[in-house]
């Protein structure tokens, strides 16, 4: 996702789905997008534990060829998360 995208600041999971079934961006975009934004802000915070990128890159491409066939998957390209207690 270009930097221009997140100029207004973050936005919410529907709001990349948004982007990504309208062609704007691709999922591997948005994946990285997150993925750079947690190699920035988290050494700040210490949210992660452990970020599993490459699996966040193989499932943002299973997304795209997903949507390019017409797919629609309801959070395409949104980030997720789990939490380990």
């Amino acid at each position: 996702m270009s930097s221009s995208l997140l100029s207004d600041g973050p936005l919410s999971a529907a709001g990349i789905r948004d982007l990504v079934l309208g062609g704007e961006v691709s999922a591997l975009e948005a994946a990285r997008a997150a993925l750079g934004a947690v190699e920035r802000l988290d050494p700040g915070v210490n949210a992660f534990t452990e970020v599993w990128a490459a699996r966040a890159v193989r499932r943002a491409r299973a997304v795209d060829r997903l949507v390019a066939v017409g797919g629609r998957p309801p959070l395409a390209g949104g980030p997720g998360r789990l939490q380990a207690q």
